[in-house]
Parts: C-alpha cells; sequence; structure tokens
C-alpha cells in the first residue's frame, strides 16, 4: 500500500468517526451523546494530524507531535496558511473542552449541545479537508472500501443521487442494497441452524420491488425469500455481524419509505406495469430533495441517508472479508437507476 492510500483511507475513517458520532446522537440517549462527542473529538484531533503529515518537512528536521487540541490547530494555521483566523478553526478547542468533563467526569451532554458541536465539527472538517486534500468532504466515502463491483456501484449511484437532489432514489438504493443483505442473512442463519440449502426453493419467493428497481430484473436476486413480519433471521444475522439496534431499526423504516415511494411513482403511472419491464420513470415524484416522513412522525433528511450509506459500506467492507460467502459473485448487467 502506498503512503497516498495509506493517507486516503485515514480520511475514510475519519469520515467514518464523523458518521459514526451522528448516528449516536441519533440514539437520543445519555450514552448516545456520549459517545457523540467523545467519537467526534477524535475524528476532529485525527483529521488535524493527518493533515499536518501532508505538508512537508525542510530536510532533516522531525515533526512534532502535538500534544493537545490547542497546538493542533496552532500548528495546522501556520502549515496552511489560508486557515490563520477562520472561525471554524476553534471547533477542535471547543469541542475538547466540551468532550473534557464528559470523559473524566461522566457529564451527559445535553442533545442540543451534542447537536451544535456537530454541526460545528462537520464545518470544520469540510474547511480542513477542502485545504489540505483539495477535495470536497462529500467526496470522502467508505464506498471505495468495498470490493464487490455491483455492491459499490449501487450505493455510489445512490449516494449521487442524493448529493443531486433526488433523496428518493437514493431511498430507494439504500433499502435495495439492505434487502439484499437481508435476505442472503436470512437464508444464512437458517443453514447454520440446520437447515438444508437444497429446502431454499421450497420456501415462498415473491418480487422484491425495491431490489428490482434499483437492479433490474436481469439481477439473479431480485425476488426473495418471502418474510413475515415476525421473521428475525435476517436481523439476527445482521447483528452478529456488526450491525447495531439503532442501525437495523433505522434501515427497516428506509425500506418502509422506500416501498411507499415505489408505491406513488407507480400510482401515478398511467396503467399497470408488470415487474420487470422497465424501471419506473424516476421523474413522476414532486419534491425529491424534501424530507421524508417516517412513521414515527419524525423526518429523514439526506443527511440522514447518506449516513446509512457509509454504515452499509462498512458492514459490506467486513463481510466481504470475514463472510465472503454472503456477498455472492452474481451481479446485474448495470443498474437499473442508470437508465430513468
Amino acid at each position: 500500500m502506498t503512503a497516498s492510500a495509506v493517507v486516503d483511507f485515514q480520511l475514510v475513517f475519519v469520515r467514518s468517526l464523523f458518521d459514526r458520532a451522528r448516528l449516536a446522537a441519533g440514539e437520543l440517549s445519555d450514552l448516545g451523546n456520549m459517545q457523540a462527542l467523545l467519537t467526534a473529538d477524535i475524528a476532529v484531533e485525527t483529521l488535524g494530524k493527518i493533515a499536518l503529515e501532508r505538508v512537508p518537512l525542510p530536510h532533516g528536521q522531525q515533526r512534532r507531535r502535538e500534544a493537545n487540541a490547542q497546538d493542533i490547530v496552532a500548528a495546522l494555521e501556520q502549515a496552511y496558511p489560508s486557515l490563520g483566523g477562520r472561525p471554524e478553526m476553534q471547533t477542535a478547542t471547543r469541542l475538547r473542552q466540551a468532550r473534557n468533563p464528559v470523559q473524566h467526569q461522566g457529564h451527559v451532554p445535553s442533545p442540543s449541545e451534542v447537536s451544535r458541536h456537530l454541526a460545528d465539527v462537520e464545518s470544520y472538517m469540510r474547511l480542513v479537508v477542502c485545504e489540505a486534500y483539495g477535495i470536497s468532504f462529500d467526496e470522502v466515502s467508505s464506498i471505495s472500501l468495498v470490493r464487490t463491483e455491483w455492491l459499490r456501484d449501487a450505493l455510489e449511484q445512490g449516494r449521487q443521487h442524493v448529493l443531486s437532489g433526488r433523496l428518493d432514489i437514493g431511498v430507494a438504493c439504500v433499502a435495495a442494497v439492505f434487502e439484499v443483505m437481508l435476505d442472503r442473512a436470512s437464508s444464512w442463519v437458517r443453514m447454520a441452524l440446520g437447515h438444508h440449502p437444497n429446502m431454499e426453493g421450497f420456501l415462498g419467493i415473491s418480487a422484491n420491488e425495491v431490489v428490482l428497481y434499483v437492479f433490474g430484473a436481469d439481477f439473479p436476486d431480485w425476488f426473495t425469500t418471502q418474510r413475515n413480519a415476525s421473521s428475525a433471521d435476517g436481523q439476527f444475522a445482521l447483528m452478529s455481524l456488526g450491525f447495531s439496534v439503532p442501525e437495523l431499526a433505522r434501515l427497516q423504516e428506509i425500506r418502509r419509505i422506500a416501498l411507499a415511494i415505489l408505491k406513488a411513482w407507480k400510482a401515478a403511472v398511467s396503467g399497470n406495469e408488470t415487474p420487470g419491464e422497465k424501471p419506473i420513470d424516476e421523474k413522476i415524484l414532486q419534491g425529491p430533495d424534501s424530507p421524508l416522513r417516517c412513521s414515527d412522525g419524525t423526518m429523514v433528511a439526506a443527511t440522514d441517508v447518506l449516513q446509512l450509506f457509509e454504515v452499509e459500506a462498512l458492514r459490506l467492507w467486513h463481510l466481504e472479508a470475514e463472510h465472503p460467502e454472503l456477498v455472492s459473485t452474481k451481479h446485474p448487467a448495470s443498474l437499473a437507476t442508470r437508465s430513468p
């Protein structure tokens, strides 16, 4: 692995830490708020240090290891003069001051305090990444770690749709990848419990409209095993493979929203379409970049969906290494969503 590849990986790691902080804050619990501040602080410190590593030193001079947030900020402003005097640069110091009582005295920050600090952290990261790497923070994604091409394509296409204002299509892509993982994990659990693989063909199957929409009718897994509402095979497997309960709850909600979106699209199409004929017209839903309402009344915004893309990418990366049998080599020729 080259030095540049290591740095790129570190940048993805920083992005992952920040997304984990936002997910923790989304739990709306005392422990989640504490974890969010601690994780965000690690992300800010790590970004500062790897940004400093990009600046070459004069021959023979050794790099100083800054010990605290204030030193890191001062070193960054010296290494990148354009950062000097920018208000975002004080984020690291304020966050460290807020983190200390959480780490050392068990202080529980309020949700509003956490929200304010995370907003500051995002502004800080956008500024430093742009200056040190010459790219937008939105371009940093764990999706690049996924080796399975068709899954990586689905995640990246969906992410680009969200960034371009098509939150509805992004939701469908998140849900489709989740459906495939859920179905394969369910089968894996059944076999682990003694169910013979040959018996899989005797289980009821049905067309999965979300998978069909994203991957197209040439995808071998666009039909999936029927699951009743109480079935927990897939959720149990995904939890054992690294998904947290809050992550699965969010993905299940996104799955329900995706089905509602497809239903709305189909209702606006003149005439009924048979699954597999052609992708549903993407242009018929009004306000595709508007926040989407969950069943509990909360709203899902673009940032929420982008976080879930990162969650799925990191979990897939882990599965590819530890459980390749869950990531089939079967793949569609192209993504259906590429052709509106």
